[in-house]
This record gives structure tokens, C-alpha cells and sequence, in this order.
């Protein structure tokens, strides 16, 4: 909006807003290959409803593609959660610490039950694998 914006002064947000939405909607995505309006709606100048019916089921299996790509790639790297046996010692991130930053950042605490990305604690404590340490 701040391109338009320089164009025109006296235009109003609303003015402004609307145009951006316009121009949005006319700009081909990079992903599907086609402007929002024809993905969405299937407007087009085009009239045969089977030409319709096709590139509306190319451009899903388009994104489709493009999901699973997206997924892969941030998957990558990704480890699985790690597994902690009943009894175990564990160091809990205390996340709101009481006192000054010199206070304790973990607490000693012993595995109940193990799940899948959660553990539960013999306090009753149920806590992300991402906030534990171990001892």
C-alpha cells in the first residue's frame, strides 16, 4: 500500500485498501501459476466447464506438490523425540523464575509416564521434551 500510497495523496485508507486487494487479486502466484480470482472462483474468459474442471485439478495437485515439498525441506534436519524411562532424573525450564535472573533455571524432577513429544512428571506435571534437560 505504501507504493500507491506516493501516487495519489488524497486517496483514503479505504481507497488505498481496496486497490491493494485489486491488484493482489490480479497478480499471477508463484506457487499456482494463476491469479487468486481464477483459483478461487475459476474466473476466467474461458467458458468450457471440463478446461475449468482440469486446471482447477492441475493447480491442486500443483499445491499439493508444493506442500509436501515445503514439508520435506523443514523436516529435513528434524530428530525424533527423545524417549525417557520410567524413574529417570530430568531437569524441567522453569519458565517464570521468582526472584532475580540469578535464581534457578531447571528443577530436578522424575519421570512418571513417557509420551510422545510430553513427559509426565511423579508432581503431576505434564511437560514438552523441548523444556527438559537431563541430568
Amino acid at each position: 500500500m505504501r507504493c500507491l500510497q506516493n501516487n495519489r495523496a488524497h486517496r483514503s485508507f479505504q481507497e488505498l485498501l481496496e486497490k491493494s486487494v485489486k491488484e493482489y487479486n490480479f497478480s499471477i502466484h508463484t506457487v499456482t501459476g494463476r491469479r487468486p480470482l481464477e483459483v478461487f472462483f475459476g474466473r476466467r474468459v474461458c467458458s468450457d466447464p471440463t478446461q475449468l474442471e482440469k486446471e482447477r485439478n492441475e493447480t491442486m495437485q500443483k499445491l499439493a506438490r508444493k506442500q509436501e515439498a515445503d514439508l520435506s525441506y523443514h523436516n529435513a534436519n528434524r530428530s525424533p523425540p527423545k524417549e525417557y524411562a520410567q524413574g529417570e532424573e530430568i531437569f524441567v525450564k522453569i519458565n517464570r523464575r521468582v526472584g532475580n535472573k540469578l535464581s534457578a533455571r531447571y528443577k530436578k524432577e522424575i519421570v512418571a509416564e513417557n509420551y510422545n513429544t510430553t513427559v509426565k512428571t511423579k508432581t503431576g506435571r505434564i511437560v514438552h521434551k523441548n523444556n527438559i534437560r537431563q541430568s
